[in-house]
């Protein structure tokens, strides 16, 4: 048996509703920003959650875009009228206006096909308005991921799944079966390394015949998307067939692919993205990197930098407690340090004056 969190599509779309008619996605970025360090809150490992909310963000822009000003144009409410939309137009709310031409006449990046981007996508859709994790690798398959897409869902995988972070689902036509499902398959980077130019290793792991989601030399192709959210600088790579030929790769591919690679996190790389909401997203990246010296966003004024002066203090110290009270995973830092130092000593059992 294969189970999975509970879902609530019609909850996750009175929350687009009120988040999208009623306030400023930029507020709804700085209230999660200024709570995401709360205790009992999982920041991701990855960017994963930068991620879901940046592919969310574009998915929601087709939507308002089609029913702008009064929530009531969405009235009576219909799934299939209002929130499904056109993969080319998520698409084109992820990528900045100047890269479209480009992508309608984007080769595929893998396999022998040569259909353009815009033909092979033509009649393919989205409906996707929250995500679950799953804790069982089992549910990333055809089998399993037909039933996520009638409730709406986009998938954040396991912890240490192979090869991807998140996995969206299409259709193409109208008919809900395992032969009709388009994957979008999206790996996060939480890290510096990963810059503006594709790695083709990462790309490979993204496999998904030898990750068990799919059969082999299917009809419909894949689209396979990277987020290097870290790298400080910004840019855009559609990849092309040429870019991924290789002499040592004897076998022909079983599945074909459009590839993305997307770098930083700024309004040059996303169409969603303003410049105010590049500064929130990058402020949770930060949350979600290690203790060890964390990367502090730049203050924006002096209250902001009253606030991280006093955050990075209050980091260092839990950075401390957290270091010399893991035996098994710090062996030999706790070699050299008493279990409780004095500083971390001091602090807990201290009385109040």
């Amino acid at each position: 048996m294969v189970t999975i969190a509970p879902s609530e599509p019609l909850l996750a779309e009175a929350a687009f509703e009120h988040l999208h008619y009623f306030c400023r996605w930029e507020e709804v970025l700085e209230i999660i920003a200024a709570n995401l360090n709360t205790w009992g809150i999982h920041q991701g490992d990855r960017g994963e959650f930068v991620m879901g909310l940046i592919w969310m963000a574009a998915r929601d822009a087709v939507v308002v875009k089609a029913f702008p000003g009064n929530v009531q144009n969405r009235r009576p409410w219909d799934p299939y009228r209002h929130s499904v939309v056109f993969i080319m137009d998520f698409m084109k709310n992820l990528l900045p206006t100047g890269y479209h031409q480009e992508l309608e006449s984007m080769k595929p990046s893998v396999g022998d096909g040569t259909v353009e981007f815009q033909h092979a996508f033509a009649d393919c859709r989205l409906w996707c308005n929250h995500f679950i994790q799953v804790q069982d690798y089992k549910a990333i398959s055809t089998k399993f991921l037909c039933a996520l897409l009638s409730n709406g869902i986009g998938v954040l995988c396991a912890p240490n799944q192979a090869g991807i972070d998140l996995l969206w689902i299409g259709l193409k036509g109208d008919k809900i079966c395992g032969e009709n499902l388009v994957l979008i398959l999206g790996q996060a980077k939480n890290d510096k390394s990963y810059r503006t130019k594709s790695n083709p290793l990462i790309l490979d792991a993204m496999d998904p015949v030898k990750l068990d989601i799919c059969a082999a030399n299917r009809s419909i192709p894949i689209i396979r998307i990277v987020f290097a959210l870290a790298s400080e600088e910004p840019g855009i790579t559609l990849v092309e067939p040429s870019d991924r030929k290789s002499p040592r790769l004897k076998q022909p591919s079983e599945f074909t692919s459009y590839d993305f690679w997307f770098a930083g996190v700024d309004p040059s790389t996303f169409q969603c993205v303003t410049a105010k909401e590049a500064g929130y997203y990058r402020d949770l990246l930060a949350s979600s990197r290690p203790i060890y010296n964390p990367p502090f966003p730049v203050p924006r004024d002096l209250g902001d930098l009253t606030r991280l002066v006093g955050l990075k203090n209050e980091t260092e110290g839990v950075g401390e407690a957290r270091v010399n009270m893991r035996r098994a995973a710090n062996t030999m830092m706790m070699a050299t340090k008493p279990h409780f130092p004095d500083t971390w000593h001091a602090l807990l059992f201290k009385g109040k004056d």
